[in-house]
């Protein structure tokens, strides 16, 4: 089964299952209790073994065998049990009383009187204590100070109703009259509608407003230019006046025609319309058989999509700023890479196996897969030791270096 084979290095710890060696083995030291290595001289029953060691670091610095005697009435030891003292399960009882002991009683009471309390208070503290109450309704010097101002028998919100005093009253009737007034108003009015046959004057810069059906006609010059401004549209009769009336048929014809068109256009002028904004997309020739020809070079700002099936570029050098060529693009996964035509060898992605691959022999242009024949091996640098490694890297042949314990690692 295949799996991360540790690497014996210089420096590195090697790992055995099971070790046969037909030579001898020379070390310095040997680690563990001993208990597994046999045949070797200079080995005891008084070896320092692993279970010595637990029990010596069970035992704490500087400790001895020493334990609590009795004590004596000379001897400082143990508790000294008489009267008025006693031990119950570990707890030591005091019984012996005097009349100056500080009884419970006495707590209590204690425990009953506030801190900072005082026999009696004075007449300052008093009031500052009930002012500093909450909801005292203290009347103060300020409250009083604030009545004083206050006429006898004022009123909180006096009123004064429409016609209760004089005739000349500013009622809510007349304010409301006043509000439907328009600012700047005046008093002038068109007593009557302008009928047939009849005029209207307008003074310089006014405004008449007609409605729809109105007949208008300026039959005297009094100076200056007349507008007529409508945001209904005004219109004349076809036929109404000569026979060079401007008709519906020529205002549809005019209105089909753009602006500034010509009968026909010099090469200047195409040119500078091919230079100018076209206004949308189009289209060069109309049969996919067209072929368009620059003799010169050809510079494209935008995107340039290319749709045919086959792209050449016959170039010695070509030059690319992406730093990433996207192959199979819109494709499911797939195998993809770089052919090399006349060596007949490629580089690219085995997708069945997951990995890199060389094609030493009959690659071609064409192909939509590629024939394997070594893979190429990664190495994995990791602080997480193999924990670290991803699934993908397990594969033959790969290695990982853990960084953390200077130890490598190959898959086999």
């Amino acid at each position: 089964m295949a799996e991360w084979k540790k690497v014996i290095v210089s420096g590195s710890s090697p790992e055995f299952g099971a070790i046969t060696v037909d030579g001898t083995v020379t070390a310095n030291a040997f680690a563990g209790d001993g208990s597994g290595i046999t045949g070797i001289s200079g080995t005891s029953d008084n070896n320092f073994t692993t279970t010595l060691k637990n029990k010596l670091d069970g035992i704490a610095a500087s400790a001895n065998n020493f334990s609590l005697g009795s004590a004596t009435t000379e001897v400082l030891g143990g508790v000294i049990v008489g009267t008025g003292l006693s031990v119950s399960d570990g707890t030591i009882s005091v019984s012996q009383t005097t009349a100056n002991d500080f009884t419970n009683t006495l707590k209590s009471k204690l425990d009953g009187i506030e801190s900072s309390a005082t026999a009696d208070q004075t007449d300052a503290e008093i009031r500052a204590a009930v002012e500093a109450a909450s909801d005292s309704n203290v009347f103060t010097d300020a409250d009083h100070t604030k009545l004083n101002g206050i006429a006898t028998g004022a009123e909180v919100n006096p009123s004064v109703g429409d016609g209760g005093l004089t005739q000349k009253n500013f009622t809510t009737t007349l304010k409301n009259k006043l509000d439907g007034i328009a600012a700047s108003a005046n008093n002038f009015s068109i007593a009557v509608g302008i009928d047939s046959g009849e005029g209207v004057a307008v003074s310089s810069g006014g405004t008449v407003n007609l409605i729809g059906g109105t007949n208008v006609t300026l039959s005297q010059a009094v100076g200056g230019a007349v507008t007529i401004t409508s945001a209904h549209g005004l219109s004349v009769g076809d036929g109404g006046l000569t026979q060079n009336n401007f008709t519906n048929a020529d205002h549809s014809k005019l209105n089909g025609i753009e602006a500034s068109a010509t009968a026909d256009q010099t090469a200047t002028e195409i040119i500078g319309l091919l230079n100018s904004d076209l206004g949308g997309n189009f289209t060069i020739g109309n049969q996919s058989s067209d072929t368009a020809t620059f003799t010169g070079g050809v510079t494209v700002n935008g995107n340039l999509t290319v749709s045919g099936t086959t792209t050449t570029v016959d170039t010695a050098n070509l030059n690319v700023t992406d730093q990433f060529i996207n192959l199979n693009d819109g494709g499911s996964a797939a195998d993809g890479g770089i052919v090399v035509e006349g060596a007949g060898v490629s580089f690219g992605w085995d997708n069945s196996a997951g990995r890199w691959a060389f094609d030493y022999s009959g690659a071609t242009e064409g192909q939509t897969s590629i024939t394997t024949d070594s893979f190429a091996v990664t190495v994995h640098n990791s602080d997480e030791g193999l924990s670290g490694v991803n699934t993908g890297q397990q594969q033959l042949g790969n290695v990982f270096v853990d960084s953390t314990n200077d130890v490598i690692y190959i898959y086999a």
